[in-house]
């Protein structure tokens, strides 16, 4: 036999009880017809009907209670007709009546609603708990202020959220039930505390839930609340948490509006409890920093922005730049970056504060390469902290910091960076830019190798005394990257998994003697000197397989070391090349190649400088090949 039976008040109905005194169910709130109980019992009472009623009248009623009837199985009959609600019970809330029976189970929620006030039984009847059997147990094992503070929290639970810009689709109830099934685990005391911030974070709602019946247009009404998103916020990480009292215990070193942002955060129980403990032990303006930005990135979250292994259709997907920047998979991989540095590096206080500051002020393209810049770099910089290791230190190391602000600071580097990860480019009969989309591990692969190629360069230079004291590597990283983004994908991508293998180490950056640091990178700095001085790259590029194809090995083994040691006369000197026949190209290249010694001391680059300056000069008043020959056969050629 059925214990309790929940009839939801249709709307026209509820108006029709308050019409009539007779009805066997008043809409009157947890009202007795013939007791006055505290707990709202409704009993039926033999009353003759109403003779002057309409038979419009007559009807509904007659209508309402053949539905109760349905409902609860039970003899209803038409109180309009001098009938009665045989020995029918019931609590009523706002849109949910209960109607009650004998039942043991019927006699537990009396005694529950027996313990709150009216307003709280009222909430408590429309939360849609109250008939649950686990519940009904909990209940039992509940001082009367921590039941309070439930009914607070069901209630808190019916606004619903605005926690980021996705489609709210939280059913309070499910919550509740959960949240009923989680407190039963716990014990007493753990239990007490957890009510005790619920009913707090409930006690923030500023908004109840709106009418739940359906508009015009078929839609519940849009009811969300951001004063709802702590107490959804809290609820959801006490629900999904493998450790509740260690959870309590480190919200505890945690400012409120802390505890705000990182409960956005805790929903997911082991990336929550990551972000508070690399924070808990840091200084207050960083915590707020850290967590403002955090739990900001999981607000922006939509929900129709396609994930990027999703916005694949066939061979030929393509999107726009940005596709997926709003999308929760990118939000939460975001997140989990910020975290794996802050469990693999010692930042200092300052090192995070800018880290965090920057990331606030930028776009979230750029955010999203700012962070694998920073993580790529690191790595390639000073390696990855051991599993069971100590973080490593990067506080002091002035180079290292230098080299990865070098290029995570600059804008084309950063565009360079987002760009890596996807193909070819197409614009579209509306003009938007469509770039076809890489699977995801050859999206990695050529990121990481641009930011190998971007990394190397800062740091040699940062490394090579002259560029240090004329500060000219911050040029260099722009120049490189705004030159690489003038390049197809393909081509580009090519070229940074060249450089990418020139400059691959089996230790990291900083572990290498500058000396080592110096032949190691001898062939790659030859490149990116190049890259870096060209005004053309494509022209650069170009007469490069040219000479590749149509000299001999040498002179195409020598034409980096040409381009490089021509300096900003790059161009100058790509044009003779093509110009020239081949017998002379082939003396300018060797020619250029001999006077390119970077290590050089200072006297002797002062020679060199003057020696390729006096062959753009000869060839600048005479450029007649013949003339050309004579040159350099007197320089020994």
């Amino acid at each position: 036999m059925v214990d309790s039976y929940r009839y939801q008040i249709p709307d026209g109905i509820s108006a029709i009880m308050k019409i009539s005194s007779h009805a066997a169910i008043s809409h009157t709130q947890l009202q007795t017809l013939n007791s006055g109980n505290k707990s709202g019992l409704s009993q039926s009472s033999n009353v003759e009907g109403e003779k002057s009623a309409s038979s419009e009248l007559k009807s509904i009623v007659s209508a309402t209670a053949q539905q109760l009837k349905s409902s609860a199985h039970l003899s209803v009959m038409d109180p309009v007709n001098s009938l009665v609600f045989e020995e029918t019970r019931s609590v009523q809330g706002k849109h949910n009546i209960i109607l009650l029976d004998d039942s043991e189970k019927s006699e537990l929620i009396v005694k529950v609603l027996d313990r709150l006030d009216k307003a709280a039984q009222t909430n408590l009847i429309d939360s849609d708990i109250l008939e649950n059997d686990d519940f009904l147990q909990l209940a039992q094992q509940l001082s009367d202020e921590e039941l309070q503070q439930f009914v607070s929290v069901a209630q808190g639970l019916q606004s619903a959220p605005q926690r980021n810009k996705m489609p709210n689709l939280n059913i309070p109830i499910i919550q509740l039930k959960e949240f009923v099934e989680t407190l039963s685990s716990l014990d007493s005391q753990t239990r007490s505390q957890v009510l005790q911030q619920a009913g707090g974070h409930a006690a923030k709602v500023t908004s109840t839930a709106g009418d739940p019946s359906y508009n015009e247009q078929g839609l519940l009404p849009n009811s969300s609340s951001s004063s709802a998103n702590d107490i959804h916020n809290f609820v959801d990480a006490i629900n999904n948490s493998s450790n509740v009292p260690e959870m309590l215990e480190g919200l505890q070193n945690f400012s409120a509006s802390q505890q705000s942002n990182l409960l956005q955060l805790l929903v997911s129980d082991k990336l929550g409890n990551q972000v508070m403990q690399q924070l808990q032990d840091k200084s207050e303006p960083i915590k707020d920093n850290a967590l403002q930005y955090l739990a900001g990135l999981t607000k922006n979250i939509e929900g129709f922005a396609p994930e990027y292994r999703l916005a694949v259709s066939g061979d030929d997907g393509a999107a726009l730049l940005n596709h997926d920047n709003h999308s929760a998979d990118t939000a939460f991989g975001m997140i989990e970056q910020s975290v794996e540095l802050l469990e693999n590096y010692d930042f200092s206080d300052d090192q995070l504060e800018d880290m965090f500051s920057a990331l606030h002020g930028l776009p979230v393209s750029d955010q999203r390469a700012y962070l694998q810049i920073t993580s790529s770099g690191l790595e390639q910089l000073v390696g990855l902290k051991p599993e069971f290791g100590d973080k490593l230190e990067i506080a002091e190391n002035d180079a290292v910091m230098q080299a990865l602000e070098d290029v995570r600071g600059n804008s084309q580097a950063r565009d360079l960076v987002f760009k890596s990860r996807m193909g070819l480019s197409q614009l579209d009969e509306k003009g938007r830019k469509f770039y076809d989309i890489k699977d995801q591990s050859t999206a990695n692969r050529d990121q990481t190798n641009t930011i190998d190629v971007l990394i190397s360069e800062a740091y040699y230079s940062i490394n090579d005394a002259q560029l240090a004291a004329q500060s000219s590597y911050e040029k260099n990283t722009n120049s490189l990257a705004s030159h690489l983004l003038e390049l197809g994908a393909d081509e580009r991508d090519d070229l940074t998994a060249q450089l990418g293998n020139m400059a691959e180490t089996k230790v990291p950056l900083k572990q290498l003697e500058a000396e080592i640091l110096q032949q190691n990178f001898s062939e790659f700095k030859q490149r990116t000197d190049s890259l870096v001085a060209t005004a053309d790259i494509e022209s650069l590029l170009a007469t490069q397989q040219l000479v590749a194809g149509q000299l001999d090995s040498q002179s195409s083994e020598d034409f980096w070391k040409a381009s490089a040691a021509a300096g900003d006369k790059i161009d100058r000197a790509v044009e003779l090349i093509n110009q020239s026949p081949d017998n002379i190209k082939q003396q300018l290249i060797s020619y250029l190649a001999d006077n390119y010694l970077p290590e050089a001391k200072d006297q002797q680059q002062a020679q060199m400088k003057e020696n390729i300056d006096s062959l753009f000069d000869f060839f600048d008043k005479d450029p007649d090949a013949n003339n050309s020959e004579d040159f350099f056969k007197s320089k020994g050629y």
